[in-house]
């Protein structure tokens, strides 16, 4: 638990733009935010969850707090709705930690990866989670080459979903490094494929479809953890080619932040943490 509470003591509610990557639009858009329902955890933070949008359905899923029996809880929202939902839980699945997901080509929510607490250096399973069932079907593990923790997740337009680096992250060295491996999960043969992997090694990195054709993985922490990256590596999926060069540096270096497209169709890098 202490590795918990030294992440949420460490977050920053740092916002960075991506200036240059979004598609170009007209008029203006209100830069404002507002305060959204509570997550009904009882007080508990909601810490390492996916978050995916399921046809208008915001799910975080997964992570702490831990169900009675030490499983990942699952809430649902609808815009416009009172509140959050309680959903079934990764019932069975037992504690595990870092667990990447998307929707997948066919249109599941596809959670994979993460260690087990209760046994390290264990992968959590692959499995597909259904508002109905739970845990539904298990799916294909990632390759051995894949770390179990820190690596970035997304979605491209087709539902293939990506495994993007990762590793110990700050507790890297030159023993224990951080990792440029890259796969991507096939839904209709339930298979991972490893593709080209990234020119620098980075974990909590945040990773996001550009809409463009383009995975990017932005910041994270360099191969043995002594920096906080500022370079933004480019994927063009058409190629299977990487660029450093693309796209523009951040301004800080930046890990642990997640990214989005925005309404404006520019992309957004949220909360994480730099020095």
């Amino acid at each position: 638990m202490s590795e918990i509470r030294r992440e949420q003591e460490n977050q920053m509610s740092r916002i960075i733009r991506v200036v240059g990557l979004g598609l170009a639009t007209t008029g203006a858009w209100a830069q404002s935010w507002e305060i959204g329902p509570t997550l009904p955890t009882g007080g508990p933070a909601k810490t390492y969850c996916v978050a995916v949008n399921l046809s208008g359905t915001l799910y975080a899923l997964g992570g702490t707090p831990w169900t009675a029996g030490g499983d990942g809880t699952v809430y649902s929202y609808t815009p416009g709705s009172i509140g959050w939902v309680e959903e079934l839980s990764f019932d069975g699945i037992g504690p595990v930690l870092g667990q990447g997901g998307g929707i997948d080509a066919l249109g599941r929510i596809l959670i994979f990866g993460g260690e087990d607490t209760d046994n390290p250096g264990q992968s959590g399973p692959t499995f597909d989670w259904d508002v109905d069932e739970g845990p539904w079907h298990e799916l294909a593990l990632r390759s051995p080459a894949a770390p179990l923790r820190g690596f970035a997740s997304c979605a491209d337009a087709d539902g293939r979903i990506y495994s993007l680096g990762g590793g110990p992250g700050e507790l890297a060295n030159s023993s224990s490094r951080n990792s440029n491996h890259v796969e991507r999960y096939l839904a209709g043969v339930d298979t991972w494929e490893t593709l080209a992997p990234m020119p620098a090694a980075a974990a909590d990195a945040a990773a996001v479809y550009d809409g463009m054709g383009h995975i990017l993985v932005i910041g994270g922490i360099s191969e043995i953890g002594t920096t906080r990256l500022t370079f933004v590596q480019q994927y063009d999926i058409a190629t299977d080619t990487w660029s450093l060069s693309a796209v523009a540096d951040l301004p800080v270096g930046v890990s642990s932040a997640r990214a989005i497209v925005g309404a404006d169709g520019k992309i957004y890098l949220v909360g994480g943490r730099d020095g």
